[in-house]
């Protein structure tokens, strides 16, 4: 028979550890992107299966756990933030794991490598992608400590920094990006089409790993309450207070106008 957990331990856990054991799970994915492209490179595709394969076994584990939060957050009432948005936040982590698995997968299952006059081009990308996810996941374990704070402005300020920091990285990443789409364009003569199709392809899901930390940093600043430390607030603090709320009453609608007659003023 199981034992249902006391008060005391319901009261005490917080759901944004288990986000962060999801986040870690999902960064471990990215950080493999290097080595499996490394093997790539090399033309080693007995290691870079390898490598693969690890990719997709920890992309399994944070799976297990996405799945293991979604049976298992509670329901509202020992919530501290909204159930909803941590439910979408770990979707939105969970893409970083997924995409990396496809890019592996794609060059992988192709045997596809980029012309190795983009490889230093290819790993500082790459780079970059993996810089964002990193920071990301600081922004996630910056978030459980700011609750534990009970969102002190110098926490807030931290987290907000990370977040900056986020989105500079992943413009940094598009910027990456371009320019090796260039770059390729200029050795598309030596590859055949298809290969060529799927190389941008690769670019632009590696690309899409960068993107998903971004989205992923978005979450977090809505649940950082209004005007702490003098700092722009998330889309709570943007949504305007319906008459009901603010106690002031609505202007009476022009019942002349509504029946049809000629107003009098």
């Amino acid at each position: 028979m199981a034992v249902k957990p006391a008060l005391s331990d319901v009261l005490s856990t917080s759901p944004l550890a288990i986000l962060e054991r999801h986040a870690e799970a999902c960064l471990n994915c990215v950080k493999y992107l290097v080595p499996y492209f490394e093997a790539a490179q090399a033309g080693d595709w007995n290691r870079a299966e390898k490598q693969q394969f690890e990719i997709a076994r920890l992309e399994g584990i944070a799976d297990d756990i996405k799945m293991d939060v979604r049976r298992n957050l509670p329901r509202g009432l020992w919530m501290s933030v909204s159930r909803a948005d941590l439910l979408e936040l770990v979707r939105v982590q969970d893409k970083m794991a997924n995409e990396t698995k496809d890019v592996a997968g794609l060059s992988l299952g192709r045997q596809l490598a980029f012309p190795a006059k983009l490889e230093k081009s290819v790993f500082k990308f790459i780079a970059t992608v993996q810089d964002a996810a990193e920071t990301a996941v600081d922004v996630v374990a910056a978030t459980r400590e700011l609750s534990r704070t009970a969102f002190g402005a110098r926490q807030v300020k931290a987290i907000a920094s990370k977040c900056i920091l986020v989105e500079k990285l992943e413009r940094r990443s598009d910027e990456s990006q371009t320019k090796l789409r260039a770059k390729l364009r200029a050795h598309e003569a030596d590859l055949s089409p298809v290969d060529a199709i799927f190389l941008y392809q690769l670019l632009s899901s590696i690309g899409e790993i960068a993107g998903r930390p971004r989205r992923t940093e978005e979450s977090p600043g809505d649940w950082v309450p209004t005007d702490v430390g003098g700092l722009p607030t998330g889309r709570a603090s943007a949504r305007r207070p319906s008459p009901r709320c603010t106690g002031r009453r609505r202007r009476p609608a022009d019942r002349s106008v509504s029946e049809g007659r000629p107003s009098t003023t």
